[in-house]
């Protein structure tokens, strides 16, 4: 229990004991859930519902440990849209003299792995896609085509080992749940050595001693109870009685009935006795605690940004756009009216990939073409975790382009949606808000700001994300309004593309501005590179 001074007593040996004091104060079972990863004495797993505050405990317990001088080093395995958050934790909550290295895919081009050093706490952010690169292709002598085992994950793998990582989070570690997965091997091989260089095998010596695993989804379907395999198996405790000794096969015929049909092995029903036990061992090394179990977390989450850095032409257009709107802002050539009805418009649009080409004879009025998908494969990354725990969301698209494009998302995910857009017909719009509250499991609504802004109750979502943002101040709030009578506390997710006229709007939006007087004081904050 963290006493009234924000410290917390840990017990180090049978007498002796240390303080540690927390940076930012944690509420009550974040302290719970730091004191069962140290019980363990190298790690485990926090296997708490969404929003209860994982990212802060991997903070603080990596911190005691880097207090107890056993880490100087962590590895953290995210997915790309999280890299934010852990970003912003660290700032907020170690109090220990801290470096972050963002290794995605351009931190990799631009720097290398830190030096080693004992001063200070490293935290080195990768993404799970970085262990699923293809690796290096040459040509053989009979003209085909072979993978070499250089380049890509291969050479990521290789990196990490030689930094030497003392401890190792995976976030969102469901996405390991995949044994023959490259990235679950590639993962596996960084914390284990294995039997005969067989990923699966005997584990013959740790690499990484300090291990946890963070997620709100161990098992992504409620009949999914061998997902719990390769977390464990793989990464975080081979030797824990649930998975030691076991292949995959053993494990699903241990915990579950299954049958042949059409030739692949098929799920029939879980054993009951079997499951209780595996449920016993699993939480000797976790913490578990759901939302509504949480009584002291407030009712609204602090807004989430994340940042979406734009990439090839989708980046080349907006830097163009951009120095012509400066020059001629600056020059008197564009007035704010200008401005407001149809440039800024336009850089609103881009940042989402979307672009206006110049007018032809069968468009005279030019017409809007996808340029990029920056935003879209961010929004998706993140959208599969609600997903696969069950989640409703609220999506708030200002283009129609944008809308259509995460219909299809929805189409390719298997995900059943709804859309309140303009021009749409009244009967239409009821039955679509009221499949969504009654829905059971994952869904999304899709929402224009305009249209979707009044006389709608989506309280069955806690979740509300902006894909496209709007720059009318009584549009934003309006929309927002719509998941607030929530049950539960709600989440606000915004999506941004960094250093843009994006996380302008957004800032106009907070205080209530005009975006265009905003643009116009300074209308240099509208160029990346000098934001």
């Amino acid at each position: 229990m963290a006493r009234p001074d924000g410290s917390l007593k840990i017990k180090t040996g049978l007498v002796s004991r240390e303080t540690y004091k927390f940076k930012k104060k944690p509420y009550k079972h974040q302290v719970q859930a730091v004191t069962s990863l140290l019980e363990t004495g190298w790690g485990g797993a926090l296997l708490m519902e969404p929003r209860t505050g994982k990212t802060k405990v991997g903070v603080d317990w990596v911190s005691i440990l880097h207090q107890r001088g056993r880490v100087n080093r962590v590895l953290v395995i995210c997915p790309v849209s999280a890299m934010d958050s852990w970003i912003r934790e660290i700032k907020e909550s170690c109090p220990a003299h801290w470096r972050i290295t963002i290794w995605d895919r351009d931190g990799r081009k631009a720097v290398s792995l830190p030096p080693l050093g004992q001063d200070r706490l490293d935290f080195v952010l990768i993404n799970y896609d970085a262990f699923s690169t293809a690796g290096i292709q040459t040509r053989g002598r009979d003209g085909e085509m072979k993978r070499r085992r250089r380049g890509g994950r291969f050479a990521v793998r290789q990196a990490v080992k030689r930094w030497q990582p003392q401890a190792c989070i995976l976030d969102e570690s469901h996405r390991i749940k995949t044994p023959s997965s490259q990235k679950t091997k590639m993962i596996a091989s960084l914390a284990w050595e294995w039997e005969k260089g067989r990923v699966g095998t005997k584990p013959t010596k740790c690499l990484i001693p300090f291990r946890a695993i963070l997620t709100g989804t161990v098992v992504t379907k409620k009949k999914r109870i061998f997902d719990i395999y390769s977390q464990w198996k793989l990464f975080l405790n081979p030797m824990n009685p649930m998975v030691k000794g076991k292949t995959l096969g053993e494990f699903k015929a241990e915990n579950s009935v299954m049958t042949d049909r059409h030739g692949y092995p098929q799920w029939l029903r879980n054993r009951p006795a079997q499951i209780k036990q595996l449920r016993r061992h699993m939480h000797s090394e976790s913490f578990t605690i759901t939302r509504d179990e949480c009584y002291d977390l407030p009712p609204r989450y602090p807004d989430e940004i994340v940042h979406v850095p734009l990439t090839g032409e989708t980046a080349r257009l907006y830097d163009e756009l951009t120095e012509q709107m400066v020059a001629q802002l600056q020059s008197g050539e564009i007035t704010q009216a200008q401005l407001k009805i149809v440039l800024r418009t336009r850089l609103l649009q881009l940042t989402s990939g979307i672009a206006r080409v110049d007018p032809t004879p069968a468009h005279p009025r030019g017409r809007l073409v996808r340029v990029g998908n920056d935003k879209l494969n961010m929004f998706q990354d993140r959208m599969v975790d609600f997903f696969e725990a069950e989640q409703k969301v609220v999506t708030a698209a200002r283009w129609t382009d944008d809308i259509s494009t995460i219909s299809q998302m929805c189409l390719r995910l298997k995900i059943p949606y709804r859309t309140i857009a303009g021009g749409q017909k009244r009967d239409d719009r009821v039955s679509g808000i009221d499949w969504f509250n009654e829905h059971d499991g994952a869904a999304m609504m899709i929402v224009q700001p305009t249209a979707g802004a009044e006389g709608i109750d989506l309280r069955s979502s806690a979740i509300f994300s902006w894909y496209s943002m709007t720059d009318s101040w009584v549009s934003y709030k309006q929309v927002e309004d719509r998941i607030a009578l929530s049950p539960k506390a709600t989440s606000y997710l915004y999506f941004l593309g960094e250093s843009t006229i994006d996380e302008i709007v957004y800032e106009s939006l907070q205080e209530d501005t005009d975006v265009a007087k905003m643009i116009t004081k300074r209308p240099e904050r509208l160029l990346r590179k000098l934001a």
